[in-house]
């Protein structure tokens, strides 16, 4: 469609709102088809699911029941094996991390707190351009191109 001064530009939006509307119908009709395919799936795993999850426990308390008899916490069979692992430890606590940093700092441990530094981008808006180029930046700014239909009150 070529657009050819203020009535070209309208011709577009009213083509750009009858396209809107067929991709919607579309879409919903998509979305109609998906759900029901999801119903019919859902229905068949439901069993499968439950059967994996009942013997993926059964294994897991054989193996810890059994985990004296293991050689090297790992049991291979002919179709797969089983292991008990140590996790790495993790640190643990009911006090937020704002109340774990003050209780560091109060014995003695400051060095285990982090201070993160990163860039304040809001507050650099006030730095001149030439301010800016000392710290290898630019200001940039673009122009954006947004539509609406007649009746609308959202820009696109």
């Amino acid at each position: 469609m070529k657009i050819d001064g203020a009535d070209g530009v309208d011709r577009a939006l009213a083509r750009l709102a009858s396209l809107e509307g067929r991709q919607k119908r579309a879409e919903a009709f998509r979305e109609e088809l998906v759900a029901k395919v999801k119903t019919r799936v859902a229905r068949v795993l439901s069993p499968i699911k439950l059967e994996f999850r009942r013997l993926k426990e059964q294994l897991s308390r054989w193996t810890f029941r059994h985990q004296d008899s293991l050689e090297g916490r790992t049991l291979n069979l002919t179709h797969g094996a089983v292991m008990l692992r140590k996790t790495p430890d993790a640190i643990i606590s009911d006090l937020t991390d704002d109340e774990i940093v003050l209780a560091l700092e109060r014995n003695g441990f400051e060095h285990m707190v982090r201070t993160k530094k990163e860039p304040d981008r809001v507050a650099m808006k006030e730095l001149t351009d030439a301010q800016l180029k000392l710290v290898h930046c630019t200001r940039d700014s673009q122009d954006e191109f947004k539509w609406r239909f007649a009746g609308e009150t959202e820009w696109r």
